[in-house]
């Protein structure tokens, strides 16, 4: 996929980075709404670039499709649930 992008092996590593760091942030009760923000805007960022740029059906399957549409919404339901206690307001 980064190939295709002009994006390998840094952009492979910069995004990697950026998912382990939002997984760090989820981990911790008091950022993670700032992991949900963060995965959220990753997972926009994906959708955006399989649907105008590699396509839904890149490599014979929708899977990476699908699985960032399941992150998304798993970060919209932390958003959505912590939004009376949230450290970002």
């Amino acid at each position: 996929m980064f190939q295709l992008l002009g994006a390998e092996p840094w952009g492979r590593w910069l995004v990697g980075a950026c998912e382990s760091v939002t997984v760090l942030l989820l981990l911790w009760p008091r950022t993670i709404t700032a992991g949900g923000w963060m995965g959220v805007a990753l997972m926009i960022g994906v959708l955006a670039t399989h649907l105008f740029v590699i396509g839904i059906d890149y490599g014979g399957a929708p899977t990476h499709f699908m699985l960032a549409w399941v992150v998304l919404l798993a970060g919209g339901s932390i958003l959505w649930s912590g939004r009376e206690t949230s450290a970002l307001r």
